[in-house]
């Protein structure tokens, strides 16, 4: 048999604890802690190995049927050899020998293996499988048959395992073993007229001044306030500002529709002083406000619009692409409103909505395996006005998009993994909106978070989590009235949700909710300087 000894030391605990944040649709996984379950409690299999590493970094002593040594965290004493050890990694309370072992498992298949499972010879030996190292059956697993304690590699088709033979093992899973939570997937970050990252916890807000001039203003970790609205170059927009910020480079792109109908750009990042000037992307002219999604996976930056017979067409840049492309068109249709997109990472999706010229909300997407978009599909029943608004939610791999009946009534549809479809457009508590819905997606709680300007302009809100079985009722936030559309921002540090709009006097104002307070602010001051808007 050949067997391969690893040691895998600190680092192991290091990098099974850490975790990673998804900006904007944005998830956060918890890090499990080597003392995270209870004794003889339900335990994940990364908890396991966890715990089985602790003894090859923290050697107990000699293999001894007699010894006892204890475990990580609470103490508890195991045995110093072979169920001792798995005893300990699967954090029992009673220390059973191999005769009895079987008793704590269920058996599996050999082939249905998983880190913390255990191979048991009764009465003889058993060891901890770790992890499969390729597809001919090569392994990594725990044992502690003699001194010391070992981090093995071997092939389950080998004559013997762990030195006894092959036949006389049988594969169990542990009974209160748990699967992880999957690790959060790069989640794509939609464009809007604010964006957050995580870089400095740096919130920016884009709009045009009345001179229709790009402006902006940021707010980071260590400033006593907003910036003062900073200017962007000479070029006039008839359209409001799209941000989308890139986690590559740190970059933080802006686009829009320039007063000649162009689809114009301008970014900043890493390595660079001032912004970049305004270029244009493509050879033809475009409507309407434009929307950018932001793609991880290949670094893809995506802009979607109509064309001058409304029409939808878009353009992108990619790692690979060597520079934007074209406007290229996309299935056939004529679009009343301007498009919305979404990134879900699971297919690799990217998902487009609108409203169509029979007023039908209408749909079309491309992903993983597909040569060409879809064909446009209706969503719902129902006529719709305004834009829509669209979210991904990686729990369940939910999209869901909100918009306004004919009545200006807010309703909503969904698609998920278990849906079988989309669902039709259906109804929320009872309000009256006179702006497009906007909508944020809150990880912690799970929480779809849903904002529109009321018809007695003031922002209301309504929201959908975790444990409640209908929508809250909409609530006002803020005391003073707005115009326009608002946008909002979610923030993963301190779970902060920030809302901005253009009060009665044409200035931006921002109200916001966090971990630490338990309701809304009022409607707070940036600046004094008048901005422009078009809806």
């Amino acid at each position: 048999m050949t067997t391969t000894l690893s040691r895998r030391g600190l680092a192991r605990l290091v990098l099974a604890a850490a975790f990673t944040v998804a900006a904007a649709a944005g998830a956060v996984a918890t890090p499990v802690s080597a003392q995270a379950s209870d004794l003889d409690g339900p335990i994940t299999r990364s908890e396991v190995i966890q715990r089985a590493q602790y003894w090859v970094d923290h050697q107990p002593g000699p293999y001894d049927q007699g010894g006892w040594s204890p475990g990580p965290g609470d103490g508890h004493m195991y045995r110093r050899d072979c169920s001792g050890y798995v005893s300990m990694a699967l954090h029992l309370k009673d220390v059973p020998a191999t005769a009895s072992f079987a008793n704590w498992g269920n058996p599996i298949s050999r082939n249905d293996l998983k880190a913390g499972d255990f191979m048991l010879y009764p009465g003889t030996h058993m060891f901890l499988f770790d992890r499969w190292d390729d597809a001919n059956g090569t392994f990594w697993y725990y044992s502690f048959g003699s001194t010391p304690v070992r981090h093995l590699r071997t092939n389950i088709n080998n004559a013997s395992l762990d030195g006894h033979p092959n036949s006389s093992y049988r594969a169990y899973r542990y009974k209160k073993i748990v699967d992880d939570a999957p690790p959060p997937v790069a989640a794509g970050v939609q464009g809007g007229r604010t964006t957050w990252h995580e870089v400095g916890n740096t919130t920016q807000a884009f709009a045009r001044g009345v001179d229709n001039k790009l402006i902006h203003t940021y707010l980071s970790d260590g400033m006593s306030g907003w910036s003062q609205w900073l200017p962007h170059g000479d070029v006039q927009l008839a359209s409001d500002p799209v941000a989308v910020h890139k986690n590559a480079g740190n970059v933080t792109e802006v686009f829009a529709r320039d007063t000649a109908n162009r689809l114009v750009h301008t970014y900043f990042g890493d390595g660079m002083s001032t912004w970049s000037p305004w270029a244009v992307i493509g050879n033809s002219t475009i409507t309407g406000t434009p929307a950018v999604v932001y793609k991880p996976l290949g670094n893809v930056t995506e802009v979607f619009a109509r064309n001058a017979d409304g029409a939808p067409v878009h353009a992108y840049i990619a790692d690979n692409s060597g520079g934007w492309s074209d406007l290229l068109g996309m299935p056939g249709a004529s679009l009343a409103s301007d498009p919305v997109a979404v990134y879900k990472p699971q297919g690799n999706v990217t998902e487009v909505f609108a409203r169509d010229t029979a007023n039908h909300l209408v749909h079309t997407y491309l992903g993983d395996g597909m040569s060409n978009w879809s064909a446009w599909a209706g969503i719902g029943s129902g006529t719709i006005t305004g834009t829509p608004a669209a979210v991904y939610k990686p729990l369940g791999n939910v999209t869901e998009v909100f918009v306004r009946n004919g009545s200006g009534a807010p309703v909503h549809a969904y698609i998920a993994d278990n849906s079988g479809g989309w669902s039709d457009l259906l109804g929320m508590p009872g309000v009256s909106l006179a702006s497009d819905p906007v909508v944020v997606y809150k990880p912690q709680g799970n929480v779809t978070e849903v904002f529109a300007r009321d018809t007695t302009n003031h922002l209301t809100h309504t929201y959908l989590g975790d444990g409640m079985s209908n929508w809250a009722a909409w609530s006002g936030i803020g005391s003073g009235t707005i115009t326009g559309t608002p946008s909002v921002v979610y923030k993963n540090t301190g779970n902060v949700t920030e809302a901005f709009a253009r009060n009665t006097n044409g200035n931006l104002t921002h109200a916001y909710i966090a971990a630490n307070t338990n309701a809304w602010s009022d409607w707070l001051p940036i600046d004094n300087t008048p901005i422009a808007t078009t809806n």
